[in-house]
């Protein structure tokens, strides 16, 4: 009886250790899939900050350089010479 009773206590803990290790291992492929599914997440946001930059940059620069070509009509700046306007003034 005594040997019954440690074979059924034994083949009790073997089947809880196979459910737990069989439960432990779904697990861990999730947390691998959560892992895997938040690199992709940073990494797009990552992306897409940088992208936002760039473009903020560049249109920046553009901006710039745009009105720089507006102001230069009007009043010709320190670091160009002067520009030729294609007014001619008429005295009288």
């Amino acid at each position: 009886n005594g040997r019954i009773e440690v074979e059924a206590l034994y083949l009790s803990d073997t089947t809880l250790n196979c459910h737990s290790s069989s439960f432990s291992g779904k697990s861990a492929a999730a947390q691998v899939g959560w892992n895997f599914l938040w690199v992709v997440f940073f990494g797009l946001a990552a992306v897409g900050i940088a992208a936002y930059a760039v473009y903020k940059y560049r249109i920046r620069r553009y901006m710039d350089s745009e009105i720089r070509a507006i102001m230069a009509q009007y009043m010709p700046l320190e670091n160009q010479g002067e520009i030729p306007s294609n007014s001619h003034h008429i005295e009288m």
